[in-house]
């Protein structure tokens, strides 16, 4: 016969929420990719040292491509109209 603690504390017949098939989400996705990935980083005697500049080029920040948003000159202008009237 099978015997298991979640019968003993629920009853042979009750339902158990347990029971049910695994869902996958995207966070036990990203739990295994992570995982992966410190194992490549812990596996140092793998480095090669004739890549090292590589590997920094691909830590480095890149180039904006788009210019940053900035209000429109008049609304600057009457931005500052009103700090100098509250200032005197």
């Amino acid at each position: 016969m099978h015997w298991s603690l979640s019968d003993a504390l629920h009853g042979a017949g009750d339902f158990d929420p347990l029971d049910r098939p695994r869902r996958l989400t995207p966070w036990r996705l990203l739990v295994i990719v992570r995982q992966e990935v410190d194992r490549w980083i812990v596996d140092a005697q793998r480095w090669r040292e004739d890549h090292w500049g590589a590997c920094l080029d691909v830590l480095k920040e890149r180039p904006r491509r788009r210019r940053l948003q900035t209000l429109p000159a008049r609304v600057v202008e009457m931005m500052n109209a009103q700090d100098r009237q509250r200032c005197g």
